[in-house]
């Protein structure tokens, strides 16, 4: 899957970027690899969640009803698949603003901050149900509490970097003040 995501933004998102980038020449230079690359990383993660979720729906439905609609440690089959279905979502959504951050769109940007606790959640909930699945000895409660702080120290990185000055002026940048050429 990382050779589609990396032609994808190859190939689409960095002839784009780079021409929005040129507009300021070589000012902002750590806050657009930054935002590139963490645009790639979000984009690369995510569209492989989609993928696979639709692969799972359209060619094994038992796999499908065993991981999202089944009991899955502390979760009810009803809010498993909620959970699921939300997850679904929310990679869509974080593919899109993947997609937009390279572009300097400060929208994505307030966005992605403003839903990251709601994220944090979600993926919290998918990497435990990942984590009981498939690992069915261990059925502890505590596996919760775990995969909350574990999924916490990315979010709180993404949320440092996109409300930093550096990343604020880059986004912000004005487009009726473009250098001559």
């Amino acid at each position: 899957m990382i050779f589609y995501s990396v032609i994808i933004f190859v190939l689409i998102v960095y002839p784009l970027a780079k021409n929005e980038y040129h507009k300021d020449r070589n000012m902002h230079i750590l806050a657009k690899v930054v935002n590139m690359l963490l645009s790639f990383f979000l984009f690369h993660n995510y569209i492989g969640n989609i993928k696979e979720s639709f692969l799972m729906i359209l060619n094994d439905h038992s796999k499908f009803l065993n991981e999202n609609y089944n009991h899955v440690g502390v979760l009810s089959p009803s809010v498993s698949l909620f959970f699921w279905a939300l997850y679904l979502i929310m990679s869509i959504t974080i593919v899109v603003i993947s997609l937009k951050l390279p572009l300097r769109n400060d929208k994505s940007r307030r966005v992605l901050i403003r839903m990251l606790p709601y994220f944090w959640l979600i993926e919290s909930v998918h990497d435990y149900k990942y984590f009981v699945i498939h690992n069915s000895d261990i059925k502890d409660p505590i596996i919760i509490l775990i995969a909350l702080f574990v999924i916490l120290v990315p979010i709180v990185l993404l949320y440092i970097v996109y409300t930093r000055r550096f990343i604020l002026v880059f986004f912000q940048y004005d487009d009726h003040l473009t250098l001559p050429i």
